[in-house]
């Protein structure tokens, strides 16, 4: 993993940590947001609604978007890889400190999950300013994610009501009569999240902002995240959903964001 820390004056290289990403995160505080490159590092997909997000939190850390844009630029374009990245921002509590830019080659997720579909489970984990993506609550979900069984990919969280809101580190989509639900309050404002909404309305699919309630039936359920795109889940709380197999409403949105 590469770290660096952008300011108004350039980027300073950090010493190498044996930290995952995840720690590494934890340990600098604040705010933070994450995505991936494509086209060899060349290409962001909704860079800019990343950066808004991390500035409408914590306001100006030490550096305009542009210049922390332009910094993130020249740094890839310095590493040279040869595959993709995943990269992270996290702005730090004390706007001196400017924000730390940390890189890793990114690691799709296994492809049998987009064939076969996850298995998710259902929790009740409340996160304070759900729409802002904090290290308090990355460490709330690694303490959870450590006690996953085997075979579960993510935890979905729920409000005081019992309904559906969002994944760990993902948005959740449930489809009920060709209708897609995702909460529309108490949950991030995820970058793929916005593009999937917008698709999905364009591919003329009816999209209701409404908490899911997942004890009534449902057809198909999905997740989406920067790293991830969409992905099926075919299992909720050891419940098969639908015939057990990623449906096809999902599928398409899986295609059209692909193409997108």
């Amino acid at each position: 993993m590469f770290a660096y820390r952008l300011t108004s004056q350039g980027v300073q290289a950090l010493a190498p940590a044996s930290l995952s990403l995840d720690e590494l995160t934890s340990s600098l505080g604040g705010l933070y947001t994450t995505f991936r490159t494509w086209e060899n590092g060349k290409r962001f997909l909704g860079l800019n609604l990343h950066l808004k997000r991390l500035y409408r939190g914590q306001g100006q850390p030490g550096l305009s978007p542009q210049e922390m844009e332009t910094g993130l630029r020249r740094l890839i374009e310095t590493l040279a890889p040869s595959g993709e990245l995943r990269v992270r921002l996290v702005s730090a509590l004390a706007p001196a400190q400017g924000c730390f830019a940390l890189l890793e080659p990114f690691t799709p997720p296994e492809a049998s999950l987009y064939l076969k579909g996850a298995r998710v489970i259902s929790v009740y984990l409340p996160r304070p300013r759900p729409q802002l993506k904090t290290t308090a609550f990355l460490k709330s979900a690694a303490a959870l994610r450590a006690g996953f069984a085997p075979g579960i990919y993510e935890a979905i969280r729920l409000n005081r009501a019992g309904r559906a809101l969002e994944g760990l580190s993902s948005n959740f989509y449930l489809v009920r009569d060709g209708i897609i639900f995702t909460a529309g309050r108490g949950v991030l404002a995820g970058v793929t999240r916005s593009i999937i909404l917008r698709l999905a309305r364009r591919l003329g699919l009816q999209v209701e902002l409404t908490a899911p309630d997942l004890r009534q039936p449902f057809d198909e359920a999905f997740l989406s995240s920067s790293s991830r795109g969409a992905m099926p889940i075919v299992e909720v709380d050891g419940q098969v959903v639908g015939s057990g197999l990623p449906g096809p409403l999902t599928q398409r949105i899986m295609d059209n964001l692909l193409d997108y």
